[in-house]
């Protein structure tokens, strides 16, 4: 094995050591649960095309906001995944996993834009995420599951946007209602501090260890 193979895995050791602090597990679990239970919750009109009602937007947007990207990421993949696995409403549809996956991420790297109202980037965000993940990937997998060859793509488009444009309405009042509350109240200023780095039972674990050398000058200044 080289010298930049040896490097490259402990780099991504590391990296992974750092990224998934025991405070960034409890959070991602906490989305993650309130995620799959607003999967399961979903309401399905069957009648007009496949839409739902759904209120998943919520926790991927604010796993995605307030933890980051790929935290966002996380939370909408695994909630999907999960959802289908406790309470299965068809087949599997990896697409429908991928925007889910997607409502998380989108949001997180939009806030990543500095100086910028936070109510402008959800807006930004919520566009965005209609356009890709409710429009686009979620309308497909839907489409090509069930009515390929029945109507064409747009015809099927567009007897859901309309459903799935107040779907979107009501998740942006809650995201707007709840994002400063949230701020302030629980993800304040020092969240990104207490993220990435260690807890203390994760310091004192790594202080112990490693081995401790106690040099001349420091036992001069304790026996002094």
């Amino acid at each position: 094995m080289s010298k930049n193979t040896k490097f490259a895995e402990f780099f991504n050791k590391n990296r992974m050591k750092s990224f998934f602090t025991t405070k960034r597990i409890a959070y991602l679990a906490i989305f993650v649960a309130l995620a799959v239970v607003t999967n399961i919750f979903t309401i399905t009109f069957s009648f007009m095309g496949s839409n739902a009602i759904s209120f998943n937007y919520v926790p991927c947007f604010f796993a995605g906001i307030f933890l980051g990207p790929i935290s966002g990421f996380i939370v909408g993949v695994l909630s999907d995944a999960l959802g289908c696995i406790i309470a299965p409403k068809g087949p599997w549809l990896p697409l429908i996993t991928l925007a889910s996956g997607l409502i998380g991420l989108i949001p997180g790297l939009i806030f990543k834009i500095k100086k910028v109202n936070p109510y402008i980037l959800m807006a930004i965000s919520i566009v965005l995420v209609f356009i890709i993940c409710t429009a686009g990937l979620n309308t497909l997998a839907i489409f090509l599951a069930y009515f390929k060859g029945k109507k064409t793509f747009f015809a099927y488009l567009g007897g859901r946007v309309g459903m799935q444009a107040i779907v979107i309405a009501i998740n942006t009042v809650l995201l707007y209602a709840l994002y400063y509350p949230l701020k302030k109240l629980i993800f304040n200023s020092n969240l990104k501090i207490a993220l990435d780095k260690p807890t203390s039972i994760e310091t004192n674990v790594k202080t112990s260890a490693e081995p401790t050398q106690e040099s001349d000058n420091s036992n001069n200044i304790t026996e002094s």
